[in-house]
């Protein structure tokens, strides 16, 4: 087993011990930690692939061009049959796919999408394979429906690499682009991304009245609650940063101090859409650190490894949690974590340039 293999393993170890210690602490059940475990849980995988030179891009790509058009036929049906048929007083704001959520289905759909852009870049040397961003086109359009904004930063980061990695000539980049930025300006994600800029802005600049104030509140309910979930966090973070606040003890916490912040709301946050955050106030900073260690371990080895995939795959996981609570969302995490050690394993170079559709 190499180093990085071992680093990797230990501080998944360490970083679970802490969390059951954490639990000891305060005295929580074990179920608080269940969705963490699964970096443990599918570890044999990692152990698996890890060591293995593995041939695998021709066959990712069939999945991209196969998987994109069961997507849109999925699509096709939902809207024009299930939704149509379904009693009138139901919306269907948020399309969810074949996911239980629409949060979760979009981290699948822009994942896919990244594959896409990736390999249609890598091999547009030779001939570029207009399916593939075809296919990119699909996913995208789907990830707009879903009404998920969250993943926007990760995917104009991974495409940023991309770019920087291939340096293809303009006009393939204009081909494969263009298409990207006018569903995004027709979609009615664009809005949403242009009201949070604007909230922010008029958030930042307003006096401590005003940022409590049921007028700001009422102007943007789902940025406002966000900003101050992150408040909260790391107000409790500074009050409690070994141990944290206990997972057990967050939901009525955060509740009863929704009216510190005239926010009339029933719902019960669990989580405060921040896995940075979150996992600080419930098991305290040293949790925070250690699952930070765990990424900056699998980051350098695909570095080492030259696994680009991985990469890709990690910065959106990790731009994901910014915005999300991905350990709360089972599917999503399960998703990510299997791809990772899945394609964890070093690429076999000869076959990675003679990659073909």
């Amino acid at each position: 087993m190499l180093p990085q293999d071992i680093k990797i393993i230990t501080f998944i170890i360490l970083f679970l011990s802490w969390l059951w210690f954490a639990t000891y602490v305060h005295g929580s059940a074990l179920r608080y930690i269940d969705d963490y475990m699964r970096l443990l849980y599918l570890l044999p995988i990692y152990l698996l692939f890890s060591k293995k030179n593995i041939i695998i891009e021709p066959h990712i790509i069939k999945v991209v061009k196969i998987s994109s058009l069961f997507a849109l036929l999925h699509y096709v049906h939902f809207y024009y049959f299930v939704a149509v048929n379904s009693d009138p007083e139901i919306e269907f704001e948020r399309y969810a796919g074949t996911s239980s959520i629409a949060i979760t289905y979009s981290y699948l759909l822009a994942t896919m999408m990244i594959f896409g852009i990736y390999f249609f870049f890598k091999t547009s040397k030779e001939k570029p394979d207009y399916i593939l961003i075809l296919s990119s086109l699909i996913f995208f359009l789907l990830y707009s429906q879903t009404g998920t904004k969250g993943l926007i930063p990760g995917i104009i980061l991974s495409i940023i690499f991309i770019l920087y990695w291939f340096r293809p000539r303009k006009i393939i980049v204009f081909l494969a682009i263009l298409p990207l930025l006018y569903i995004y300006v027709s979609s009615d994600i664009s809005q949403r991304v242009q009201q949070t800029i604007e909230f922010i802005n008029t958030y930042t600049s307003s006096t401590i009245d005003e940022k409590n104030s049921k007028e700001i509140y009422r102007s943007d309910e789902s940025t406002y609650t966000r900003i101050k979930l992150i408040e909260y966090g790391f107000n409790t973070i500074e009050e409690k940063p070994i141990f944290g606040l206990g997972p057990q003890m967050l939901e009525n916490d955060l509740y009863s101090k929704m009216k510190d912040y005239n926010m009339r709301t029933t719902i019960k946050f669990g989580h405060l859409h921040n896995d940075f955050i979150d996992i600080a106030v419930k098991f305290g900073v040293p949790s925070f650190l250690l699952l930070v260690m765990i990424y900056f371990s699998l980051g350098r080895k695909y570095i080492i490894d030259n696994n680009k995939i991985c990469i890709l795959i990690l910065i959106l996981f990790i731009v994901g949690q910014m915005t999300q609570s991905h350990f709360t969302h089972n599917q999503a995490v399960t998703f990510f974590i299997t791809l990772l050690f899945c394609l964890s394993g070093k690429l076999d170079l000869k076959a990675d340039a003679n990659v073909t559709k």
